[in-house]
């Protein structure tokens, strides 16, 4: 009998093979979202208790033991139930306008996929208003109704960033950022009761102002 015509890996042991098959099947780690996906150059965006600035992953297989990775810096974090991660962004890494490469680093090694978190320019151009959704209503009547009926407006332009605010009829509004082209905000309904123009505006963290646009109150 030939026997060097036996194959090596037919001699080893069955438990060993069975082990191997077991790290293939493993499950990758996945990200789905950063949040906040987008910062403000130097600004505060989720402080925590001790003062530090946190951001949040969510996903598939984020498992015990794993660390968020941003670009080649491996962050202090903290492990959540498998789909969340939270960890803590040092200053120097959203001191300045740049895009970082966000992955989540297993015990064993294996990294997720790649997602973007960026850092916007402090003094960036002044913000723009495109359009307004909706551009008028009804005196006394709510749009974009929300529970409680409440009315909510939306905005699409240019410039915007974390800490835009929208003015309505001279009031500084609670604003949601939406990304640099979108914000929305809820409106109280004394600020639509009557029949008018109102002016908007976007107002960001340095001050800088858009133009105005009008919100028509119709009769």
């Amino acid at each position: 009998m030939r026997t060097g015509w036996l194959i090596p890996w037919l001699l080893l042991p069955a438990g060993c093979v069975r082990q191997a098959d077991r790290a293939v099947q493993k499950p990758m780690p996945h990200i789905e979202s950063v949040i906040p996906e987008k910062v403000l150059a130097g600004a505060s965006f989720n402080r925590m208790p001790d003062g530090s600035e946190a951001i949040s992953l969510t996903g598939r297989n984020l498992e015990k033991g794993a660390k968020v990775r941003l670009g080649p810096h491996r962050l202090d974090t903290s492990t959540g139930n498998g789909t969340v991660l939270s960890a803590v962004v040092p200053p120097e890494l959203y001191a300045r306008d740049s895009i970082h490469v966000v992955q989540v680093e297993l015990p064993d090694g294996r990294f997720s996929n790649v997602v973007p978190w960026i850092v916007l320019k402090a003094d960036g151009p002044p913000p723009r208003i495109g359009q307004l959704f909706p551009p008028e209503t009804r005196a006394g009547q709510p749009f974009n109704e929300q529970p409680g009926r409440r009315a909510a407006l939306g905005l699409t332009g240019e410039n915007f960033v974390p800490g835009s605010k929208i003015i309505f009829g001279g009031v500084e509004l609670e604003t949601n950022f939406g990304d640099v082209d979108r914000l929305s905000t809820l409106v109280p309904s004394e600020l639509f009761e009557r029949p008018g123009e109102v002016r908007v505006q976007v107002r960001n963290p340095g001050g800088k102002e858009s133009g105005v646009a009008v919100f028509s109150v119709k009769p």
